[in-house]
């Protein structure tokens, strides 16, 4: 059994090699498609790991815990100030890169004539530089200081909006924690560029004191905002804070609970990624397939022979299906080669796309992107290329196996 084995293996490489120009062409036809499958997969990965990431430092962090029901009704009503127990561990927990304490509420903001509606953030300067990447997207000024209750950093949209420039006076107005208007002159310290248009033209930030303060509401946060250093400890983070906090109390949300149009857009990508897979599949399987029936109608007179001298018509199927699998494994193994190193290149230099960046901007993506190389992508490609190969072959290898070796050998 095993010499026969061996036999059709020995069979199948010699026979890939009697018609070279055209072995060369298929694999270079299965070669292309791994290495175009590879590199797309790690762009795509690249890109929502580049758009997730930006996403969560910019604002929302891996993690947030609120105040039960805030994230439904997000009012300064539902405020609380964070218990000691959970404090003391994320102090503690070294899953935990960092976390900030936030107060948010809606306010109107003016200079001059100019007023605009704004979302007004509450930060600890010294925490959100190890948190947030926003100070990292400042576009003229500088960001909060600590200590500094009469700075605040706005959008550059906004700021372009209400016409002031770094060191021009703003008036934040807004409703305080006991139902009357508050009112308070901030002098603005800089503008950033976050990458999202909706941020840019609706956000301010200012020390978390000074809100407090503006809102009579010393103490107290809207959200807890985590930035784990592992996003793997994603779900196990968030159950153990689920076991420290009242869940009666206090309501604890992954970043996918809180962006979930931001994962919609990801699973869009991802159903288009697949399209295109596909496409790239069903031109290697009917460019293998003609490939194999060719191969197999040139050499009918050849199977004849060999179904006359004994052979099976299940060998003569494995004996198809064997050079078929050495077709695919030399376009994979040349395939992965190639890109891999097409996709590491991009791992260093970042693809380039700032001549789309205005409309990149919509989506919050950055218009430099780097690719990410996974075992399992390299994995996942090389099998469904290999499968889909020997499936292509499958029609011409059971269409071999039904000859009648008198016909065969008749056929010219």
């Amino acid at each position: 059994m095993e010499d026969g084995r061996y036999l059709i293996i020995k069979l199948a490489w010699r026979n890939i090699w009697r018609n070279k120009r055209r072995t060369i062409i298929t694999v270079s036809a299965v070669v292309f498609a791994v290495t175009l499958s590879i590199f797309s997969w790690c762009f795509a990965v690249g890109e929502h790991e580049q758009m997730i990431d930006n996403t969560l430092k910019i604002h929302t962090g891996n993690l947030q815990v609120h105040d039960l029901g805030y994230w439904d009704d997000k009012t300064i009503y539902k405020s609380f100030a964070p218990p000691e127990e959970l404090i003391s561990f994320l102090d503690n927990d070294k899953r935990i890169e960092a976390y900030v304490r936030r107060l948010n509420v809606d306010a109107l903001i003016s200079s001059g004539a100019d007023t605009d509606g704004v979302l007004l953030i509450g930060v600890e300067p010294e925490r959100e530089l190890k948190f947030s990447s926003i100070e990292k997207k400042k576009f003229r000024g500088e960001y909060l200081k600590p200590g500094d209750l009469e700075g605040i950093f706005l959008g550059e949209t906004l700021a372009k909006n209400l016409n002031v420039d770094v060191g021009d006076k703003i008036v934040v107005i807004c409703q305080d924690f006991y139902g009357g208007i508050s009112a308070e002159v901030y002098n603005l310290t800089g503008t950033f560029r976050s990458g999202s248009p909706e941020m840019d033209r609706s956000m301010a930030f200012i020390n978390l004191a000074a809100v407090q303060y503006l809102l009579s509401m010393e103490g107290r946060v809207s959200e807890v905002s985590l930035f784990l250093s592992e996003s793997r400890a994603l779900k196990k983070v968030a159950r153990d804070i689920k076991g420290i906090v009242d869940l009666e109390e206090y309501e604890v949300m992954t970043w996918d609970e809180l962006l979930p149009e931001l994962v919609q857009v990801i699973e869009l990508d991802n159903v288009f990624g697949y399209i295109f897979f596909g496409m790239i599949m069903l031109v290697v399987i009917f460019g293998i397939l003609n490939t194999i029936l060719m191969s197999v109608m040139e050499r009918y007179r050849e199977f004849g022979v060999m179904m006359a001298l004994g052979t099976k018509p299940a060998n003569l199927v494995r004996l198809i299906l064997t050079e078929s699998f050495f077709i695919a494994v030399l376009g994979v193994i040349v395939g992965n080669i190639l890109g891999f190193a097409i996709a590491y290149y991009y791992t260093v230099v970042p693809f380039d796309l700032s001549s789309y960046s205005a409309s990149l901007e919509t989506f919050g993506m950055d218009p430099y992107i780097y690719t990410k190389i996974y075992v399992w992508v390299f994995l996942l490609t090389d099998i469904i290329i290999v499968l889909s190969t020997l499936l292509s072959a499958l029609y011409p290898a059971i269409k071999a196996s039904r000859l009648k070796p008198v016909r065969a050998l008749r056929y010219v």
